[in-house]
Order: structure tokens, then C-alpha cells, then sequence
């Protein structure tokens, strides 16, 4: 494993709960940066059944492993990883010019994982797979702290 992906692993745990994934650390070859998204109620909507990455982290995250011949709009057939080596196949793929998506697998994962949208958060990490040099991702949710909005107090009218 690079020098760079464990001083990634040791920021994050720093930041908040510690994300080490030694049940895929062996199969992590290139890769880039974690990035993370807190999820929505589109994201764990089984009947949409896709996680939704942002352009800029399709951009910083996915594009620099991708090689000639894949092609999002296609869609490429990726593995995904959980932090504790589940592999889920799914499918990266680019909706309407706009949208870039995993889907297939998703709701399988959601399930599995109990996601919830708003309270959850995702910490993700694509590369090639060492092996079979295959477009790979590790997802590792994690459950966010959920306040109640504070209501204003407003005076009695006299």
C-alpha cells in the first residue's frame, strides 16, 4: 500500500472515527484521493437505487484511473469494496451528461449497511484493483451525529 493512501488513512483517523480497511488493503493498487458525501433521500430510495457522485469528484477521483477504453456514458462494471471486504458488483455510469451514478448493487448495499439519508455519510476511494488492474471502489458509511433544529422563541404577543 502507497505512502500516501495510509497518511490518508491517518488524517481521516484524526477527523472522526478511523477508517482503516485491512480486508482490502492487499487489492488497492493506483488510486487516488478518499472523498466523502453525506448522503440523501435520493441516494438510499430503493426505487431510484443509485449513489450519485459530484462532478468535481468524478473529475479529481475517477477520471485519472480511467483508461482509454472505458467509458462512463457506457457505463464500466466496477467491483465495490465495504470496509470489511464485501465486494458488491455494480455499475459506474454517466446519466443525462449530468448525473454520475453507481447503480445495480447499490440497494444491496444500502441494505446491508442500514443507510439512512441525511444522518449517513460515505468515505470513498476508487483505484485499480492489483491484480486485474480493474476500476475498483471502497465505500465505508458511517451514522453522523443529528441535531434537532433549535426553534426560535418568540414573545408572547401582549
Amino acid at each position: 500500500m502507497s505512502t500516501d493512501f495510509r497518511a490518508s488513512l491517518h488524517f481521516l483517523s484524526m477527523s472522526y472515527d478511523p477508517y482503516f480497511w485491512p480486508a482490502v488493503d492487499a487489492l488497492i493498487g493506483r488510486h487516488t484521493k478518499l472523498f466523502k458525501k453525506k448522503l440523501t433521500e435520493t441516494d438510499v430510495n430503493s426505487k431510484q437505487c443509485r449513489l450519485s457522485i459530484s462532478k468535481c469528484d468524478l473529475e479529481d477521483n475517477v477520471v485519472p484511473l480511467l483508461k482509454e477504453d472505458e467509458n462512463i456514458d457506457h457505463g464500466i462494471h466496477v467491483k465495490v469494496y465495504d470496509a470489511n471486504g464485501k465486494e458488491y458488483p455494480m455499475v459506474f455510469k454517466r446519466w443525462s451528461k449530468k448525473l454520475n451514478v453507481l447503480i445495480e448493487g447499490w440497494t444491496e448495499f444500502c441494505t446491508d449497511h442500514g443507510l439512512l439519508a441525511v444522518q449517513d455519510f460515505v468515505t470513498m476511494l476508487a483505484f485499480r484493483h492489483v491484480q486485474t488492474d480493474d476500476l475498483c471502489f471502497v465505500i465505508a458509511p458511517r451514522r453522523g451525529e443529528v441535531f434537532e433544529p433549535v426553534k426560535k422563541r418568540t414573545k408572547p404577543k401582549p
